[in-house]
């Protein structure tokens, strides 16, 4: 077998102690010791070397493993699954400089908010779920929520509050969620808070839920992948119209908007939509933040 690993490269101690931090199973050794031993590459090594080879190869499967874990519990629908990220980028233009732009954004410590506007047809969940599947990739949990059908789960458990706050740690657990069509359909426009509520007859259930899940992920280091055919500067009006003009809704409104426009990278997608006949047009992505939506 010709040499495919290099003798030259050495590596640290403190390299080998963390590629081996709960890697290291007498399974996963002899696993990667039956890949790398007619490997005359690997022979040549130094043992700490050959330590670091094999816990390279035990850690690509462990990761492997994780990954199908993770994309199972991801509510991905089974029909979306998948375009890569990489080919979603070669197929339509868009450079992987952005694509990694998108998952350095929402892997931080910190909550990340990444907004995914266009017309129907163009991608936008397709492009939700490939990052989401790319950050799977390197061990990230996350998981796909329709809105419209979340927030109809959330305003239905609100006065049950240990059925509701277990649905909320399900959703912030996650490292990387996406909410699809925001904002699409009115999820309960005649549902109000309770009667024993300072905001009972001006706000809808669907408003405080969505303040309440915001507030969770960011709590939570959980970042949010917002996909909506509606473009950003109509969602003051959209989110108000299931309120009942006051002051309070007015302030409820104003909170959510604070939240979700704090820090976002916003991502445009043009184009014709990709379910038409023929599927000759590409489509166009623009990356920008609010900053540059204000000049």
């Amino acid at each position: 077998m010709e040499k495919i690993i290099s003798p030259d490269i050495r590596h640290s101690e403190d390299e080998l102690k963390q590629l081996f931090t709960k890697t290291l199973k007498l399974s996963s050794l002899w696993y990667a010791y039956e890949i790398l031993k007619d490997d005359s590459g690997f022979c040549d090594l130094p043992f700490s070397e050959q330590f670091y080879e094999l816990g390279k190869v035990c850690n690509q499967k462990r990761l492997e493993n994780k990954y199908k874990l993770l994309k199972k519990n991801s509510n991905i629908p089974a029909s979306e699954m998948l375009q890569p990220a990489s080919e979603l980028a070669k197929n339509n233009g868009v450079t992987i400089s952005k694509i990694e732009l998108v998952v350095n954004k929402l892997i931080q410590h910190e909550q990340g908010i990444v907004i995914v506007n266009g017309p129907a047809g163009t991608g936008k969940s397709t492009f939700g779920m490939s990052i989401l599947d790319h950050a799977m990739k390197i061990g990230y949990k996350t998981s796909y929520y329709d809105y419209t059908c979340e927030m109809m789960m959330l305003t239905s458990m609100y006065d049950r509050r240990d059925a509701y706050n277990e649905r909320l740690s399900r959703i912030y657990s996650n490292k990387i969620i996406v909410l699809d069509d925001f904002l699409l359909n009115n999820t309960n426009p005649t549902s109000q808070l309770s009667q024993s509520s300072d905001t009972a007859n001006t706000c809808s259930r669907e408003i405080t839920c969505l303040k309440e899940l915001l507030d969770s992920c960011r709590a939570n280091g959980c970042s949010i992948i917002i996909i909506s055919q509606l473009t950003v500067d109509t969602w003051y009006e959209r989110i108000i119209a299931d309120c009942k003009n006051s002051k309070f809704a007015v302030l409820a409104v104003d909170a959510v908007m604070d939240r979700l426009l704090a820090d976002p990278l916003i991502i445009n997608l043009k184009g014709q939509s990709r379910r038409r006949k023929g599927k000759l047009q590409k489509v166009d992505m623009e990356v920008s933040d609010l900053k540059d939506l204000k000049k």
